[in-house]
């Protein structure tokens, strides 16, 4: 006996997807395989400045020395919780393990910022799903993808997420925070926020939007001032910082562990700028991360965004009632729900002690919207950080702009064309359904170019072979030490050659010189260190990346 169920009248029939749901799979699977191209690619890519400053280090904690540079710019050997260096203990503890077990493989220490980025996906995607279903979820996914790939990048602005930086793996945390905090876990969304902050120190500002957005959100929905989720997220936010500060204070004593946060924040004070900065240069700088697929794509969810709040703007008869339903022009009848359970998922009663200790509501949909403004938000503040106050003119501060505010413009723009195809009827429902398959061809467009490039990328094998010439030809010409130029320090080649830098106590001058392409790129605008030929005598290596020789004979 087959049963049919009856609609009540004035409801609208089941939606049955934006596409159909073979649609979904392909481009799903292209995003797939892209990413593991690109984590491929990844693993065997040569080293950047701040890249290899990091693994300084790494080397060294592995090792045995302590958490320390080798302190070249202060010319005075080891540099304990060196203050130039703002990527975090969170990140470089587990990739100095890696070091430690793999006796240095350049390749397995990509591995812990990989796997940071691959919870930033994971994230991503659970935070989508919660806003937008599955389709809402691939959105999120994919725009991490709108920025420029396969590009000779020397100061990361690009998508490298291999490159021991600290942006990545902090954005990943705070989308882990807000993911934590929609899902009702304060304690955990703090301790996330937290980790975020001594992974990169400046993203302190997002992890705190983050959190105020939390409790703005609760505050809007009315609920009572939550008092523990208060205590529950700032105890979490605290923990790693304070866990940090005390092994910093172990280390160094109280004398110097004062000294070391005195001139700590003296960095930070010289980080600001006194000057006007030029916003609009800077702004204009960042348009670059993207590839051109990618602008096309964020200023097409832009466009479906203005268009769904166009045409979804109510529209109600004159003597039709403010409260009253849309198709029947009556009064809504009164809910026989409890008050604040209306949208609530049903929580799981063999959750952990944990689990519980931390959570304080069950979640709803609004604390997924509100998840997603505090990243927008968190994004924006990071930004803004950048634009009024920093001193740094690299448009690579503006990369939390992309990380944290695309997946949500995506998302958004994802459930409105949903929302509006769904709703709307004759010209409208055609123009919905235009735009959904256009966000469709180009978004599988975006994903497949983006895999193609990166699978042909030549220039992180590139970067590494030359590098590793250059190393090579330092070994052979058995200099005692590095040359070191002001902030021209030659990271990559401590770290590729166990060479001391000549700023190093007890160690004799140098007998060769270096150039790297990082250095002809900052003061000549061209990425190629053979620019420096004519300051060489008898060259012992020359390519793009670096020319290794010795001084020129006095005239």
């Amino acid at each position: 006996m087959s049963v049919i169920r009856r609609r009540r009248p004035g409801t609208a029939p089941p939606a049955s997807g934006v596409l159909p749901a073979a649609a979904f799979w392909v481009p799903l699977t292209l995003v797939i395989a892209c990413y593991a191209v690109l984590a491929w690619q990844q693993l065997d890519y040569g080293l950047e400045f701040d890249d290899a400053y990091n693994l300084t280090v790494v080397e060294n904690l592995a090792e045995g020395r302590g958490y320390a540079s080798n302190g070249t710019i202060f010319e005075g050997g080891l540099k304990p919780f060196d203050e130039y260096i703002s990527t975090g203990p969170v990140l470089l503890v587990p990739t100095a393990v890696m070091w430690w077990l793999t006796d240095g493989a350049l390749w397995a220490v990509r591995l812990p910022p990989l796997a940071f980025f691959a919870l930033y996906l994971v994230f991503l995607w659970k935070l989508g799903r919660g806003a937008g279903g599955r389709w809402g979820a691939l959105a999120a996914v994919v725009a991490p993808l709108t920025m420029a790939v396969a590009v000779h990048d020397l100061t990361t602005l690009s998508l490298v997420p291999g490159r021991l930086v600290g942006e990545f793996a902090a954005c990943g945390l705070v989308v882990g925070a807000a993911y934590a905090l929609s899902r009702g876990h304060p304690l955990f969304g703090g301790l996330l926020a937290g980790l975020a902050v001594q992974t990169k120190i400046v993203f302190v500002v997002a992890g705190a939007a983050v959190l105020l957005a939390s409790l703005a959100g609760r505050w809007v929905a009315g609920r009572p001032w939550p008092w523990r989720h208060v205590l529950l997220c700032v105890a979490g936010a605290a923990l790693p910082t304070v866990a940090f500060e005390l092994f910093r204070l172990s280390q160094l004593g109280v004398a110097d562990y004062v000294a070391n946060i005195t001139q700590f924040a003296g960095f930070v004070e010289g980080q600001t700028t006194e000057a006007a900065p030029d916003i609009k240069g800077r702004i204009g700088s960042v348009a670059p991360i993207f590839s051109i697929f990618g602008l096309a794509i964020v200023a097409h969810a832009v466009l479906v965004l203005a268009a769904a709040a166009t045409l979804s703007a109510p529209r109600r008869a004159p003597d039709t009632p403010a409260h009253a339903t849309p198709h029947t022009g009556e009064a809504p009848a009164p809910s026989t729900e409890p008050a604040g359970t209306r949208s609530a998922v049903r929580v799981s009663p063999r959750l952990s002690w944990l689990t519980r200790l931390s959570s304080t509501t069950a979640p709803t949909g609004s604390d997924v919207t509100t998840a997603a403004t505090g990243l927008f938000l968190a994004g924006l503040a990071q930004t803004a950080l950048w634009l009024f106050v920093s001193q740094q003119t690299s448009s690579r501060q503006g990369l939390p702009a992309i990380l944290l505010c695309v997946p949500v413009v995506l998302v958004a723009a994802t459930v409105a064309l949903r929302d509006l195809r769904r709703r709307s009827t004759g010209r409208g429902r055609a123009f919905a359904g235009v735009m959904v398959a256009l966000a469709w061809a180009s978004a599988v467009t975006l994903v497949a170019w983006q895999g193609w490039k990166v699978s042909q990328d030549p220039h992180g094998d590139l970067l590494r072979a030359e590098q590793e010439r250059g190393a090579s030809a330092v070994l052979e010409a058995d200099t005692p030490s590095l040359p070191v130029d002001g902030w021209w320090q030659l990271h990559e080649l401590q770290v590729l050659t166990d060479v001391p830098p000549s700023t190093t106590p007890g160690t004799e001058p140098p007998t060769v010189l270096v150039f790297n392409s990082i250095r002809a790129l900052v003061e000549t605008g061209r990425p190629d260190a053979r620019v420096f030929l004519d300051r060489c005598g008898s060259v012992l290596e020359e390519n793009p990346t670096m020319v290794v020789c010795q001084p020129p004979s006095p005239r």
